[in-house]
């Protein structure tokens, strides 16, 4: 955008000039257009340095102090203080934000091995309660295969949560109060059909965190709450 200014008249460039790199800043900040952290805080820090020159730019076009002597030297170096104070405050930034994305990857890193550890531990009971199941009563295996294959053609949108859930939190808070009513429904159709309920446990929420981001791509919306579920 800067680049814009040599085709401006020359008494409006400084003021334009503070408008576009605003602008820029504002566009670097939201957009964070590099994949490191540290790049996209020097981005930003670059605009707002040229923000800076362009408002010293500004104050000397009004005239307020003179182009000669004390005045321009004291405007000189109140702009070399503020550039090298931006820089070493983008210098810290950055080192903090790399140290955060660090430990957001260590975290992410950890929720997936336990994710896996635990995927692993739910598929073993899986299949002892269902070779259990089988070897017990094979038509009861078949009915109950029939049965998901028959809800599976009719359902075949993966189910969402409400769009109106803002973040997990809330998730957590809701699955908790719908709880026993949801179990309750469950047993009776499990008791009407000859069966024994047994209820799981509510799904905590490091879990419910580590499946959002390893499962269901970062989408709240797809969480499932219950251990009576398979995952």
């Amino acid at each position: 955008m800067i680049g814009l200014l040599p085709f401006t008249p020359l008494s409006t460039r400084p003021i334009l000039g503070c408008g576009l790199a605003a602008m820029s800043a504002v566009i670097y900040r939201e957009g964070s257009p590099y994949h490191d952290s540290f790049t996209n805080t020097l981005a930003v820090a670059a605009q707002w340095q040229l923000f800076i020159s362009y408002f010293f730019a500004v104050i000397l076009s009004t005239e307020t102090f003179s182009a000669d002597g004390n005045d321009s030297y004291s405007l000189g170096v109140a702009l070399l203080v503020t550039n090298l104070t931006v820089v070493v405050m983008t210098m810290i930034m950055g080192v903090l934000k790399n140290t955060s994305h660090k430990s957001n990857l260590a975290t992410k890193h950890k929720l997936r091995r336990q994710l896996g550890i635990e995927k692993k531990m739910d598929k073993a009971k899986f299949d002892h309660a269902w070779g259990a199941l089988a070897k017990e009563d094979d038509d009861a295996t078949a009915t109950v295969l029939s049965g998901v294959a028959e809800l599976a053609r009719r359902h075949r949108e993966t189910p969402r949560q409400a769009e109106a859930v803002v973040d997990i939190a809330q998730l957590m808070a809701e699955a908790a109060a719908v709880e026993e009513a949801m179990h309750r429904a469950n047993k009776r159709l499990v008791v009407q059909a000859g069966g024994v309920f047994q209820q799981g446990p509510l799904k905590s929420e490091e879990r419910v965190r580590a499946k959002t981001e390893n499962d269901y791509g970062g989408s709240r919306v797809q969480a499932k709450f219950d251990d009576n579920l398979p995952p």
